[in-house]
């Protein structure tokens, strides 16, 4: 399936639905890093993704973090101390618990696991430790969730209503400053730029 073909089917699926009467809020869309290498001459996958994201509302797509050892490590610790619990939610089976039991110890890499070329399993257990690494461990969260923690953070100090107004409406303005990066379009007498 082409890139922008499963960006559409990922909005079909769990964007446009709605939940009691409204849309679910997507704070992120991670995606294995080599999706934002540019091969050819065409466009990133990660780019060619975004672009159809950008049509249902405000998604954005991060590059997950996919250190190995480091991804399975905060899969064992989340899972032992209750921060991460897996459900039975389809039709009593979990796809996720299934992947996560039935991967094998890397015989040569310690704290790594085995990857299982053509397996669907192994592309699952991949797709949760790229999430949980990347959710947890990573200083670029969301743009929306780390504005509101820091607002959160004001508002325990002591910070009143207006106040906080003021610096969300800074931050929101200055990450939308930092977003904005030009796209070249094509030339004639000077680059065509169109701005996000």
């Amino acid at each position: 399936m082409e890139a922008t073909e499963f960006a559409r089917a990922v909005c079909q699926r769990f964007v446009v639905p709605s939940v009691g009467g409204h849309r679910r809020r997507i704070v992120a869309v991670y995606l294995d890093p080599s999706n934002f290498k540019h091969i050819g001459t065409g466009p990133s996958v990660a780019r060619q993704m975004q672009e159809v994201f950008a049509q249902y509302g405000d998604l954005s797509v991060v590059p997950a973090s996919n250190d190995r050892i480091a991804g399975w490590q905060m899969l064992y610790r989340l899972l032992k101390t209750g921060h991460l619990v897996l459900t039975k939610c389809n039709r009593g089976k979990s796809l996720i618990l299934e992947a996560l039991s039935t991967r094998m110890h890397h015989e040569k890499t310690s704290g790594d696991l085995q990857k299982v070329a053509g397996d669907e399993l192994d592309d699952v257990a991949d797709m949760v430790r790229y999430a949980m690494l990347t959710w947890f461990e990573t200083s670029s969260k969301p743009r929306e969730l780390a504005i509101q923690q820091k607002l959160e953070e004001y508002r325990a100090n002591g910070m009143d209503d207006h106040s906080l107004n003021v610096y969300r409406f800074r931050m929101e303005t200055e990450d939308r400053q930092t977003q904005e990066q030009p796209a070249y379009l094509g030339r004639r007498h000077g680059p065509i730029i169109r701005r996000r």
